[in-house]
């Protein structure tokens, strides 16, 4: 159900727009006071700092819907919140800038900046239409709220599928361009946010792979426009087109039959599609995801489409096709190419620009010495406590996907300046991302775990250098433990039996390790059995390979002590062998007369080797039958 609120400091409009919704749209109409206290030009700066963050934290749950429970829900899926702010607020464009606090100030401007980094999930519209326009939003269409004519646009963009969780429209990006130009002391306070300076649009008529897809975009550093209405389709890409030449990456499906698909639209013939919808061509990445099905189009239509593919990369267009089910929202990226074509130095996948995680600074560069500044840590702390709630709550992969971006928005924002809150949205994000894969029925059974333990270990490695060097890797360890063990969690919960299996051979190497930190005076000695145990259990294949190695070593001793080193001999061996490594038995044995001590040394070997390898064998095929 759609939620509506009025931020605005006269109760007049308030009135007036209540009316017209009601009439007009059948909707109702929340009003919140939105204006400085009358002794307000008289705070002094420290009191106006805590005015702003007690008044931001009560506008956050009016909006949000938190009524105080420990874990509440997101909440906020379906919300607009037109802005009618004193034109001070609006066009003193420095006040944008939730981290300013030297005077003069306006203090409803870092609110509102706060707010609309805090709830990305919101559609914000403003009745000041020149303000849309000193932003270069690059789709202001989604965001005015001036006459009534731009109202009634604004309820129909909602209606059919526009989304602002994505930022395509670039508002959130505006204020983490003016966030990261911030500087105390002429140094930089929060270089380490990373900006989106490319679009893209994820297209298909499921709104599930839409989201799943746009989120996969933005995690890898681009803006995305979600696409599942044929309305929202035509007024992108059909000519006149509203932002299409700014659109670097397409993610599209072949075959769409939107909702309110019309007949006429031959969506699904790439040549026809482009030619009607002329913005599909001007994207330089192009990557189509299907299930590459015939049935259902003529076969002349298949082979051009095949054709038109070919030929748009001849022309210059990268094009791609990606088979659906997916393995994970990294497998988009790496069977599409763009893991390998987006690249920079190490950075493999990522936006042009967009740097993540964020650089360690040289030793030569001025940093600031404390941890993120303030606001940040409220706002990513105002985020993470959203999260859970709507975390164990979701059905949905929309629930989840929403999740995941809160907290990689938070995880964003304080960097790696704070590391515990880091820590955090870091499990949170990872956490919410595994939870939209196990939900998404076009994610094939197996999902790409490899990749997401990788970059678990890179991110934590990053935030571990704002830590202090005696106990950085001991904090790390543990940090990377924590992420994992959720992770397994996760997956467990989902019967994903072999993702969870990938998780504890990470486990517990990072368990031998961190055991070791704490016991290094003396865990040397006892750490070699322990390596060995952990990589017997890591693979049934390995452990099995152990086990024909070890018989194969006994069998060419007890030839070489009882028989000859010849086929014959190695045969009765390998027969010593079996019968002393499974049986536990000692052969070769005389009640009568004294064991060589050959013999004697193979056997006792043998019998060890047999009784901790079969017994930890036994024990480990025992819990993962129990588990399957």
């Amino acid at each position: 159900m759609l939620r509506t609120f009025l931020l605005s400091h006269d109760l007049e409009v308030g009135d007036a727009l209540k009316r017209y919704l009601r009439v007009c749209r059948n909707s109702t109409l929340d009003c919140l006071d939105f204006k400085v206290p009358a002794h307000g030009a008289h705070l002094r700066p420290s009191d106006a700092s805590t005015w702003v963050a007690a008044r931001f934290q009560e506008l956050h749950a009016a909006i949000a819907g938190i009524n105080g429970e420990a874990a509440p829900r997101i909440g906020v899926n379906d919300t607009i919140v037109i802005v009618d702010a004193p034109t001070a607020v609006l066009y003193d464009l420095s006040d944008w800038n939730p981290l300013r606090e030297q005077p003069p100030l306006n203090p409803l401007s870092v609110i509102l900046s706060l707010l609309i980094l805090a709830l990305p999930e919101v559609q914000w519209a403003f009745i000041d239409t020149e303000f849309v326009t000193l932003c270069h939003l690059g789709f202001a269409d989604g965001h005015l709220a001036g006459t009534s004519r731009s109202i009634g646009r604004l309820f129909d963009l909602h209606d059919s599928g526009y989304t602002t969780l994505f930022d395509p429209a670039g508002l959130r990006e505006w204020i983490r361009q003016r966030i990261a130009q911030s500087s105390e002391e002429s140094i930089l306070v929060a270089a380490h946010i990373p900006l989106r300076k490319h679009l893209s649009a994820s297209i298909d008529d499921e709104a599930a792979y839409g989201f799943f897809t746009a989120y996969a975009a933005y995690r890898f550093g681009y803006r995305s426009f979600l696409v599942v209405t044929a309305s929202f389709f035509e007024r992108l890409f059909r000519k006149p087109c509203s932002v299409s030449n700014d659109v670097h990456l397409l993610l599209e499906d072949v075959y769409l039959r939107f909702t309110d698909h019309r007949p006429r639209i031959h969506a699904s013939d790439l040549l026809q599609r482009d030619a009607e919808y002329e913005g599909l061509t001007s994207a330089p990445y192009r990557v189509f995801i299907t299930v590459g099905q015939k049935q259902g189009i003529s076969e002349s239509t298949w082979r051009s489409n095949q054709e038109y593919m070919r030929q748009r990369s001849s022309e210059g267009q990268l094009v791609r096709v990606v088979s659906k089910p997916l393995a994970g929202i990294f497998d988009v990226w790496n069977r599409s190419g763009l893991m390998r074509l987006l690249r920079l130095g190490s950075r493999r996948g990522f936006a042009p620009g967009f740097v993540w995680p964020p650089e360690t600074p040289s030793a030569q560069t001025p940093t600031m010495p404390h941890s993120a500044p303030s606001r940040l840590r409220l706002l990513a702390d105002t985020m993470i406590s959203r999260v859970g709630g709507c975390l164990e709550s979701s059905r949905s992969v929309s629930d989840a996907v929403r999740a995941a971006l809160v907290s990689l928005d938070a995880a964003e924002y304080v960097g790696s300046l704070t590391p515990t809150t880091a820590f955090d949205a870091l499990i949170w994000k990872h956490e919410c991302e595994v939870q939209a894969e196990c939900l998404f029925t076009g994610v094939q059974y197996n999902i790409d775990v490899d990749t997401r333990l990788a970059e678990v270990h890179r991110e934590i490695e990053v935030i571990g250098q704002n830590l202090g060097k005696s106990r950085r890797r001991f904090s790390t360890l543990n940090a990377e433990a924590s992420v994992v063990s959720r992770l397994a969690m996760r997956f467990r919960t989902f019967d994903q039996f072999d993702e969870d299996q990938a998780c504890m051979t990470r486990l517990r190497s990072l368990y031998r390790h961190i055991w070791f930190n704490r016991r290094r005076s003396w865990a040397w000695i006892v750490y070699p059995a322990r390596w060995y145990v952990d990589c017997l259990l890591d693979s049934m294949w390995m452990f099995a390979a152990v086990l024909i190695l070890w018989l194969c070593v006994l069998a060419v001793g007890y030839a070489a002590a009882a028989h000859t080193i010849e086929w014959a001999g190695l045969w009765e061996g390998l027969n010593d062998a079996l019968a002393a490594f499974v049986g536990v038995s000692p052969v070769h044995t005389d009640p009568n007369r004294a064991t060589p001590l050959s013999i004697g040394v193979l056997n006792i070997a043998a019998a060890f080797l047999g009784f901790v390898h079969l017994g930890i064998f036994v024990s480990h095929v025992y819990s993962l039958m129990a588990r399957k």
